[in-house]
Protein backbone atom coordinates (compact mmCIF):
# COMPACT_ATOMS: atom_id res chain seq x y z
CA UNK A 1 0.00 0.00 0.00
CA UNK A 2 0.66 3.79 -0.59
CA UNK A 3 1.99 5.00 2.83
CA UNK A 4 1.40 9.00 3.77
CA UNK A 5 0.49 10.94 1.00
CA UNK A 6 -0.40 14.22 0.70
CA UNK A 7 -4.10 16.34 1.26
CA UNK A 8 -5.73 13.80 -0.08
CA UNK A 9 -5.10 10.95 2.78
CA UNK A 10 -2.51 8.75 0.85
CA UNK A 11 -4.74 7.08 -1.52
CA UNK A 12 -3.18 4.46 -4.14
CA UNK A 13 -3.55 6.41 -7.11
CA UNK A 14 -5.50 4.44 -10.16
CA UNK A 15 -4.13 3.55 -13.15
CA UNK A 16 -5.38 6.33 -15.03
CA UNK A 17 -3.61 8.50 -12.99
CA UNK A 18 -0.37 6.85 -13.02
CA UNK A 19 -0.26 7.52 -16.51
CA UNK A 20 -1.56 11.01 -15.85
CA UNK A 21 1.02 11.60 -13.35
CA UNK A 22 3.98 9.67 -15.86
CA UNK A 23 2.77 12.61 -18.00
CA UNK A 24 2.48 15.84 -16.10
CA UNK A 25 6.19 14.91 -14.25
CA UNK A 26 7.77 14.62 -17.81
CA UNK A 27 6.23 18.56 -18.26
CA UNK A 28 7.11 19.43 -14.50
CA UNK A 29 10.91 17.65 -14.94
CA UNK A 30 11.18 19.73 -17.97
CA UNK A 31 11.25 22.66 -16.26
CA UNK A 32 13.52 22.21 -13.95
CA UNK A 33 16.14 24.86 -14.22
CA UNK A 34 18.35 27.35 -12.03
CA UNK A 35 18.39 30.36 -13.41
CA UNK A 36 21.24 30.21 -16.45
CA UNK A 37 22.04 26.94 -15.38
CA UNK A 38 21.14 24.36 -18.50
CA UNK A 39 17.87 22.22 -18.04
CA UNK A 40 19.11 19.13 -15.49
CA UNK A 41 16.48 15.97 -16.04
CA UNK A 42 14.66 16.40 -19.40
CA UNK A 43 15.08 12.94 -20.86
CA UNK A 44 13.20 9.78 -20.94
CA UNK A 45 10.54 10.17 -18.72
CA UNK A 46 7.60 8.23 -19.78
CA UNK A 47 7.51 5.67 -17.13
CA UNK A 48 7.55 7.77 -14.30
CA UNK A 49 4.58 6.70 -11.88
CA UNK A 50 4.23 7.23 -7.91
CA UNK A 51 6.74 5.07 -5.96
CA UNK A 52 6.02 2.57 -3.84
CA UNK A 53 5.89 4.57 -0.39
CA UNK A 54 5.29 8.43 -0.66
CA UNK A 55 6.99 10.73 2.32
CA UNK A 56 3.73 12.35 4.23
CA UNK A 57 2.83 15.77 2.21
CA UNK A 58 3.65 17.10 5.86
CA UNK A 59 7.30 16.55 5.92
CA UNK A 60 7.41 16.39 2.31
CA UNK A 61 6.71 20.29 1.77
CA UNK A 62 9.70 20.99 4.27
CA UNK A 63 11.81 19.73 1.25
CA UNK A 64 10.18 21.61 -1.90
CA UNK A 65 12.33 24.44 -3.53
CA UNK A 66 15.35 25.50 -5.41
CA UNK A 67 18.78 24.90 -3.72
CA UNK A 68 22.55 25.03 -3.73
CA UNK A 69 25.54 23.11 -2.64
CA UNK A 70 27.60 24.81 0.00
CA UNK A 71 29.71 22.46 1.60
CA UNK A 72 30.77 19.00 0.78
CA UNK A 73 33.23 16.57 1.69
CA UNK A 74 36.48 16.94 -0.11
CA UNK A 75 36.28 13.40 -1.17
CA UNK A 76 33.75 13.88 -3.01
CA UNK A 77 35.71 15.42 -5.95
CA UNK A 78 32.75 17.63 -6.53
CA UNK A 79 33.33 21.69 -7.31
CA UNK A 80 29.47 23.13 -6.54
CA UNK A 81 26.34 22.28 -7.34
CA UNK A 82 22.48 22.89 -6.90
CA UNK A 83 19.33 20.77 -6.98
CA UNK A 84 15.73 21.72 -7.06
CA UNK A 85 13.06 19.80 -5.69
CA UNK A 86 9.27 19.84 -6.70
CA UNK A 87 5.68 18.37 -6.39
CA UNK A 88 4.33 16.31 -9.37
CA UNK A 89 1.37 18.47 -10.64
CA UNK A 90 -1.86 17.14 -11.55
CA UNK A 91 -1.36 13.61 -9.97
CA UNK A 92 -3.12 11.89 -6.71
CA UNK A 93 -1.35 11.86 -4.26
CA UNK A 94 0.96 14.26 -4.74
CA UNK A 95 4.73 13.23 -4.62
CA UNK A 96 8.31 14.69 -4.49
CA UNK A 97 10.82 14.36 -8.10
CA UNK A 98 14.13 16.39 -8.10
CA UNK A 99 17.13 17.70 -10.03
CA UNK A 100 20.34 18.02 -9.17
CA UNK A 101 23.39 19.84 -11.17
CA UNK A 102 27.00 19.24 -10.33
CA UNK A 103 30.42 19.97 -11.36
CA UNK A 104 32.41 17.10 -11.06
CA UNK A 105 36.77 16.93 -11.21
CA UNK A 106 37.53 14.49 -14.06
CA UNK A 107 40.53 12.01 -13.44
CA UNK A 108 42.66 14.82 -15.29
CA UNK A 109 41.66 17.76 -13.04
CA UNK A 110 39.04 19.30 -15.76
CA UNK A 111 35.65 20.29 -14.64
CA UNK A 112 32.44 18.29 -16.31
CA UNK A 113 29.11 19.04 -15.49
CA UNK A 114 27.37 16.10 -14.42
CA UNK A 115 23.14 15.78 -14.49
CA UNK A 116 20.86 13.65 -12.24
CA UNK A 117 16.75 12.80 -11.45
CA UNK A 118 16.32 12.22 -7.66
CA UNK A 119 13.53 9.99 -7.49
CA UNK A 120 12.08 8.01 -5.75
CA UNK A 121 11.99 10.13 -2.39
CA UNK A 122 11.57 7.64 0.95
CA UNK A 123 10.76 9.05 4.54
CA UNK A 124 13.49 8.92 7.17
CA UNK A 125 14.42 9.12 10.50
CA UNK A 126 16.05 12.88 10.51
CA UNK A 127 14.18 14.11 6.98
CA UNK A 128 14.23 12.37 3.73
CA UNK A 129 16.43 10.14 1.16
CA UNK A 130 16.59 10.00 -2.97
CA UNK A 131 17.85 7.83 -5.20
CA UNK A 132 19.82 9.45 -7.42
CA UNK A 133 19.43 8.33 -11.35
CA UNK A 134 21.08 9.75 -14.30
CA UNK A 135 19.59 12.48 -16.45
CA UNK A 136 16.05 10.99 -16.81
CA UNK A 137 13.95 8.18 -15.94
CA UNK A 138 13.33 5.80 -18.22
CA UNK A 139 12.37 2.31 -16.32
CA UNK A 140 13.99 -0.74 -14.90
CA UNK A 141 17.56 -1.25 -16.93
CA UNK A 142 17.42 1.67 -18.58
CA UNK A 143 17.83 3.95 -14.87
CA UNK A 144 20.71 2.36 -12.85
CA UNK A 145 20.97 3.62 -9.37
CA UNK A 146 23.78 5.97 -9.39
CA UNK A 147 23.89 6.80 -5.28
CA UNK A 148 21.76 8.27 -3.01
CA UNK A 149 21.18 11.36 -1.49
CA UNK A 150 20.15 12.23 2.20
CA UNK A 151 18.60 15.38 3.42
CA UNK A 152 17.35 16.05 7.02
CA UNK A 153 14.85 19.07 7.98
CA UNK A 154 16.15 22.27 7.00
CA UNK A 155 17.57 24.81 9.84
CA UNK A 156 15.79 28.07 10.66
CA UNK A 157 18.75 29.63 8.18
CA UNK A 158 17.64 27.60 5.45
CA UNK A 159 20.24 25.58 5.41
CA UNK A 160 20.28 21.72 5.21
CA UNK A 161 22.24 19.27 6.13
CA UNK A 162 22.88 15.65 4.55
CA UNK A 163 25.15 12.92 3.17
CA UNK A 164 25.73 12.10 -0.43
CA UNK A 165 26.39 9.02 -1.78
CA UNK A 166 27.71 8.99 -5.39
CA UNK A 167 29.38 6.40 -7.93
CA UNK A 168 30.46 4.01 -4.85
CA UNK A 169 31.95 6.80 -3.06
CA UNK A 170 31.30 8.28 0.13
CA UNK A 171 28.84 8.98 2.65
CA UNK A 172 30.07 12.54 2.14
CA UNK A 173 28.26 15.26 4.43
CA UNK A 174 27.10 18.17 2.45
CA UNK A 175 25.51 21.37 3.32
CA UNK A 176 22.70 22.62 1.27
CA UNK A 177 21.13 26.30 1.25
CA UNK A 178 17.80 27.52 0.19
CA UNK A 179 17.24 30.30 -2.50
CA UNK A 180 14.36 32.25 -1.42
CA UNK A 181 11.65 32.85 -3.91
CA UNK A 182 13.61 36.12 -5.64
CA UNK A 183 17.01 34.62 -4.93
CA UNK A 184 18.32 34.11 -8.71
CA UNK A 185 20.30 31.25 -9.47
CA UNK A 186 22.95 32.42 -11.98
CA UNK A 187 25.77 29.86 -11.48
CA UNK A 188 26.87 27.89 -8.81
CA UNK A 189 29.87 29.14 -6.33
CA UNK A 190 32.39 27.29 -5.27
CA UNK A 191 31.48 24.90 -2.17
CA UNK A 192 33.26 24.64 0.96
CA UNK A 193 35.53 21.59 1.20
CA UNK A 194 35.03 19.73 4.35
CA UNK A 195 38.15 18.06 5.69
CA UNK A 196 37.22 14.55 6.73
CA UNK A 197 39.95 13.76 9.06
CA UNK A 198 38.10 13.43 12.72
CA UNK A 199 39.93 11.04 15.02
CA UNK A 200 42.36 10.67 12.33
CA UNK A 201 46.33 10.72 12.77
CA UNK A 202 48.80 11.97 10.47
CA UNK A 203 50.30 9.49 8.30
CA UNK A 204 50.30 5.40 8.24
CA UNK A 205 52.72 4.31 11.06
CA UNK A 206 53.41 6.97 14.13
CA UNK A 207 57.41 6.44 13.46
CA UNK A 208 56.99 7.42 9.29
CA UNK A 209 60.09 5.04 8.59
CA UNK A 210 57.60 1.78 9.33
CA UNK A 211 55.56 2.52 6.73
CA UNK A 212 58.43 3.82 3.77
CA UNK A 213 59.51 1.19 1.31
CA UNK A 214 58.36 -0.74 -1.79
CA UNK A 215 55.38 -2.89 -1.93
CA UNK A 216 54.36 -5.45 -4.38
CA UNK A 217 50.52 -6.16 -5.64
CA UNK A 218 49.91 -9.37 -3.51
CA UNK A 219 46.96 -10.42 -5.79
CA UNK A 220 47.34 -9.92 -9.41
CA UNK A 221 44.47 -11.15 -12.01
CA UNK A 222 44.84 -12.59 -14.74
CA UNK A 223 46.12 -10.95 -17.80
CA UNK A 224 43.25 -11.61 -20.45
CA UNK A 225 44.94 -9.47 -22.88
CA UNK A 226 48.12 -11.89 -23.29
CA UNK A 227 47.72 -13.87 -26.66
CA UNK A 228 45.72 -11.12 -27.97
CA UNK A 229 47.97 -9.05 -30.28
CA UNK A 230 46.42 -6.11 -31.85
CA UNK A 231 43.53 -6.15 -29.56
CA UNK A 232 46.06 -6.27 -26.29
CA UNK A 233 46.02 -2.86 -25.95
CA UNK A 234 42.35 -2.09 -26.36
CA UNK A 235 41.51 -4.41 -24.38
CA UNK A 236 43.92 -3.34 -21.27
CA UNK A 237 41.71 -0.16 -21.76
CA UNK A 238 38.49 -1.74 -21.57
CA UNK A 239 39.50 -3.71 -18.28
CA UNK A 240 40.99 -0.48 -16.67
CA UNK A 241 37.14 1.45 -17.09
CA UNK A 242 34.16 1.69 -15.58
CA UNK A 243 32.42 2.64 -12.82
CA UNK A 244 34.13 -0.58 -10.48
CA UNK A 245 37.19 -0.93 -12.50
CA UNK A 246 39.06 -4.22 -12.67
CA UNK A 247 41.91 -6.50 -10.95
CA UNK A 248 44.99 -4.85 -11.99
CA UNK A 249 47.47 -7.42 -13.72
CA UNK A 250 50.22 -6.35 -11.77
CA UNK A 251 51.53 -3.18 -10.19
CA UNK A 252 53.27 -1.38 -6.89
CA UNK A 253 53.02 0.93 -4.15
CA UNK A 254 55.83 3.38 -3.13
CA UNK A 255 55.54 4.66 0.38
CA UNK A 256 58.51 7.81 -0.36
CA UNK A 257 60.46 9.11 2.02
CA UNK A 258 60.59 13.26 3.08
CA UNK A 259 59.28 15.65 5.39
CA UNK A 260 55.50 14.95 4.50
CA UNK A 261 54.87 10.96 3.66
CA UNK A 262 53.53 10.84 0.35
CA UNK A 263 52.97 6.98 -1.65
CA UNK A 264 53.05 6.70 -5.86
CA UNK A 265 51.18 3.58 -7.30
CA UNK A 266 51.54 1.85 -10.69
CA UNK A 267 48.60 -0.30 -11.54
CA UNK A 268 48.86 -2.58 -14.72
CA UNK A 269 46.54 -3.54 -16.74
CA UNK A 270 47.78 -5.95 -19.33
CA UNK A 271 50.02 -3.14 -21.59
CA UNK A 272 48.59 -0.64 -19.84
CA UNK A 273 49.97 1.18 -16.92
CA UNK A 274 47.97 3.86 -14.77
CA UNK A 275 49.98 5.86 -12.25
CA UNK A 276 48.63 7.47 -9.22
CA UNK A 277 49.82 9.95 -6.58
CA UNK A 278 48.47 9.73 -2.82
CA UNK A 279 49.50 12.65 -0.26
CA UNK A 280 47.77 13.55 3.07
CA UNK A 281 48.37 9.98 4.18
CA UNK A 282 46.68 8.98 7.25
CA UNK A 283 45.36 6.41 9.81
CA UNK A 284 43.01 5.57 12.66
CA UNK A 285 43.93 2.49 13.84
CA UNK A 286 44.18 -0.51 11.24
CA UNK A 287 42.51 1.94 8.48
CA UNK A 288 44.63 3.47 6.48
CA UNK A 289 43.29 6.72 4.00
CA UNK A 290 44.99 8.93 1.47
CA UNK A 291 44.07 11.90 -1.26
CA UNK A 292 44.98 10.35 -4.62
CA UNK A 293 46.34 12.62 -7.14
CA UNK A 294 47.45 11.81 -10.90
CA UNK A 295 50.13 13.66 -12.49
CA UNK A 296 52.17 14.27 -10.22
CA UNK A 297 52.30 14.66 -5.91
CA UNK A 298 51.06 18.27 -6.49
CA UNK A 299 48.77 17.26 -9.02
CA UNK A 300 45.07 17.60 -9.08
CA UNK A 301 43.28 15.60 -6.83
CA UNK A 302 41.07 12.85 -8.66
CA UNK A 303 39.91 10.70 -5.62
CA UNK A 304 40.82 8.84 -2.01
CA UNK A 305 42.09 5.73 -1.44
CA UNK A 306 40.85 3.75 1.32
CA UNK A 307 42.35 0.48 2.76
CA UNK A 308 43.16 -1.81 6.21
CA UNK A 309 46.43 -2.60 7.25
CA UNK A 310 46.86 -5.98 8.38
CA UNK A 311 49.86 -7.88 9.58
CA UNK A 312 51.35 -8.57 5.61
CA UNK A 313 49.05 -7.26 3.48
CA UNK A 314 47.27 -3.56 2.81
CA UNK A 315 43.95 -3.85 1.21
CA UNK A 316 41.95 -1.72 -0.19
CA UNK A 317 40.27 0.64 -2.70
CA UNK A 318 41.56 3.44 -4.66
CA UNK A 319 39.25 5.31 -6.17
CA UNK A 320 40.06 7.84 -9.32
CA UNK A 321 37.84 9.60 -11.36
CA UNK A 322 34.85 7.66 -10.72
CA UNK A 323 36.38 4.04 -11.47
CA UNK A 324 37.05 1.93 -8.03
CA UNK A 325 40.57 -0.16 -7.96
CA UNK A 326 40.93 -3.28 -5.60
CA UNK A 327 44.13 -3.17 -4.46
CA UNK A 328 46.09 -5.70 -1.61
CA UNK A 329 49.61 -4.46 -1.63
CA UNK A 330 52.14 -7.11 0.20
CA UNK A 331 55.77 -5.05 1.89
CA UNK A 332 58.47 -6.98 0.45
CA UNK A 333 61.61 -7.87 2.41
CA UNK A 334 63.89 -5.62 3.53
Amino acid sequence: MVKGGDQSGGRRPSRRWRRRGAILAATMMAMLGFGGVAQATTGALELLHPPREIVPYSRAVKFEGRFVLEQIGHGADIRSGGMKIEFTKGSVPKFLVGAAQFYQYTESGQLETALFTLYPFRETPKGVSASILKKGVGGPGRTPILGTIELEKPHSDLTVDGTLELHGSGPFPVVFRELRKNEKYVKSPPAKQLRETAGLEPGWAADPRQAEGEYQLADPAPDRAKGAAQLAPLISLVESLGPHGDRATGGDLAVLRGGVPVAEVNLEFGGLTKTFYLTELSRRGDSRVAVVRSGSPTGPRVGRFTGTQGAEVLKGTLVAGGTHYPVSFEREDQ
